[in-house]
């Protein structure tokens, strides 16, 4: 007697996609939860063609939106030279930089998006903490 063989279990690329966007988060930790799912190498998909129809949804003028035309728009050279900015910077140190250049061009790209959204969400959420603290002294 054979046992019949089982599906694989593991879900699709888009199966663990729908999952982030459905969830309740803001945009910012969809995109970001969603880059993440590329660095099991795993797939062979663009990250940036999967998510722009995602992207089209928000609001053009979101920093999230922005943030993911601006760093689709750019050519291999563009990306290397903002990661490099981002090591000077303090926004990334230089094993990041490192991992980043050893990256096909595509995962550099995505990985560039990350940081600079990564980086955009904790200026965001300092911002927002000042912003209240002022608030409260107005009273």
């Amino acid at each position: 007697w054979v046992m019949p063989k089982r599906r694989r279990t593991t879900p699709t690329l888009k199966e663990r996609l729908d999952v982030i966007i459905a969830q309740a988060t803001d945009a910012g930790c969809k995109l970001a939860s969603a880059a993440q799912l590329w660095d099991d190498g795993q797939s062979t998909e663009d990250f940036f063609d999967v998510l722009r129809p995602f992207v089209e949804t928000l609001d053009p003028a979101s920093m999230e939106s922005e943030l993911f035309m601006e760093s689709a728009g750019k050519d291999d050279a563009q990306v290397l030279e903002e990661a490099h900015f981002l090591v000077r910077s303090g926004t990334i140190d230089a094993e990041e930089e490192t991992a980043m250049k050893n990256a096909a061009p595509a995962d550099r790209k995505r990985l560039l998006f990350l940081n600079l959204l990564l980086d955009a969400e904790e200026e965001d959420d300092e911002e927002g903490e000042e912003g209240e603290e002022g608030e409260e002294g107005e009273e």
